[in-house]
């Protein structure tokens, strides 16, 4: 269906490009006689072939429809405590025990940043979503599967003592506001927590909460694909007849996207003049017959469609759940590997409250795990979480050399330059230097200015 009788021409084009046909050309899946948009109150009221039951059942369907979404109020998953306490004291319980076991001399020292952390979770009722990561994590270690939580969850000394994580937020200096505050909150930014697993293990963790948490409960992350100018063109200039070969030789030059479409916050524009004067402005594609039928047609059937949703798809990583049913906050469908899917989208989703839990697939544990069951079949145990690797000079030989490769998260050529060319010898280096390779740090010569200034060759001055 789509809104008012003038949109007919893009619910007719949209329907030819999914059935593989022509615009005008029948198939059993196309509505093409332009009676399947909404209709006034007047337009119902008083059309003939509406009988008085059939004018009742829309009334019906109208009064069913209207309904109000929870915007902005979080939607948390419920947690049942094993021993029937409630949750804020079940998750103090925890978080005491864990920090006796991080800090056997220390803990009564790390207690006042234990006490601030828990009363800023309780005052923004995060307790039951703590202890549902800490749930899911506890499950995952009995049935064998690593993880390692990455983002501003390790600023949490709260994460540190339920097993979270295994980054001690002191040693590090680490801020746990990054990660959770109410002026945050307050803004609708709904902090979660990132945990990377193997990734020949993913799917195994989503089934595991699905399973823990029930299906009506739980549900993957939604998105939508979506047309570009380019492919719109494609697929449009397809419909209306255009050969391949003809279509080729205008998308070879065409933009992707020009960021003149439809923006699903704004109504949806009616004509697509925006595409069709951006190609005349452009030396590469003004010689091109843009005035000529049916190009011009498809030129501005493509600029409308720039930016409009073209098929559901699945977020890579996220994981909602909630103490409602699922189907009460957002529609959903199933996925190809049949997972409740939301039709929201990752920003949608946490408009109406719902918290997310990234579900991130990692090759480099699987790798350790792997290296891990080696060495035990040789006799030999080792505790990975024990290791301290910022400490052995021959791992800082072979990251200060490019050997990098494969180690998560400095992996990448930019990461690996970057390393060699400041001879990195030290955490502290390290976590600079990966700040640094972000969109706009290091553009400019500001890596190379970096590089001087890490190195003692170029004085450090500040604004």
């Amino acid at each position: 269906h789509y809104a008012g009788a003038a949109e007919r021409w893009k619910f007719d084009v949209v329907q030819s490009i999914r059935t593989l046909t022509l615009l005008k050309q029948q198939h059993p899946e196309k509505r093409l006689n332009g009676e399947f948009h909404f209709r006034s109150p007047q337009n119902v009221s008083h059309g003939r072939h509406f009988t008085p039951e059939l004018l009742a059942n829309t009334l019906e369907l109208a009064d069913r429809c209207n309904f109000e979404l929870p915007l902005g109020k979080p939607q948390f998953p419920a947690f049942n405590t094993p021993d029937g306490s409630t949750s804020p004291q079940f998750l103090r319980r925890l978080v005491e025990e864990g920090l006796r076991r991080r800090y056997p001399q220390k803990h009564t020292v790390m207690q006042r940043q234990v006490d601030e952390e828990l009363g800023i979770i309780a005052d923004v009722g995060y307790e039951d979503y703590f202890l549902v990561v800490w749930d899911i994590l506890q499950e995952c270690r009995r049935k064998g599967i690593e993880w390692i939580t990455r983002g501003s969850a390790a600023d949490s000394l709260v994460c540190y003592c339920l097993g979270i994580s295994d980054v001690c937020p002191i040693r590090f200096d680490l801020y746990f506001r990054r990660f959770l505050n109410k002026d945050r909150m307050a803004l609708n930014k709904l902090p979660d927590i990132d945990v990377d697993f193997p990734h020949d293990r993913k799917d195994d963790v989503v089934d595991l909460i699905f399973a823990r948490y029930g299906a009506e409960h739980c549900a993957v992350v939604g998105g939508f694909s979506t047309f570009q100018a380019r492919s719109a063109f494609a697929e449009v200039a397809k419909v209306l007849g255009v050969a391949e070969r003809e279509v080729r030789k205008f998308t070879e030059h065409f933009p992707w996207g020009f960021g003149g479409g439809w923006v699903p916050d704004e109504p949806a524009p009616t004509s697509g003049t925006g595409l069709i004067e951006l190609l005349r402005a452009n030396p590469e594609t003004s010689s091109l017959p843009l005035d000529e039928e049916p190009y011009r047609s498809a030129i501005e059937m493509a600029g409308c469609l720039d930016g409009a949703p073209r098929y559901p798809k699945q977020h890579p990583c996220g994981v909602v759940l909630s103490r409602q049913t699922m189907h009460e906050l957002t529609p959903t469908f199933v996925s190809a590997k049949g997972y409740p899917t939301t039709h929201f989208d990752m920003d949608a989703v946490e408009m109406i409250g719902l918290v997310k839990m990234d579900v991130l697939a990692q090759g480099g544990l699987a790798v350790m795990r792997d290296a891990k069951d080696v060495l035990k079949r040789r006799g030999v145990e080792v505790d990975f979480a024990s290791l301290e690797p910022w400490l052995d000079d021959e791992v800082w030989e072979m990251i200060a050399n490019g050997g990098a490769r494969a180690v998560h998260h400095i992996e990448s050529p930019a990461m690996i330059g970057l390393c060699r060319m400041c001879n990195v010898r030290d955490i502290d280096g390290l976590i600079a230097i990966v700040s640094v390779i972000r969109p706009g740090a290091a553009n400019e010569g500001k890596k190379v200015a970096f590089t001087r200034r890490y190195q003692g060759l170029e004085p450090i001055v500040y604004p």
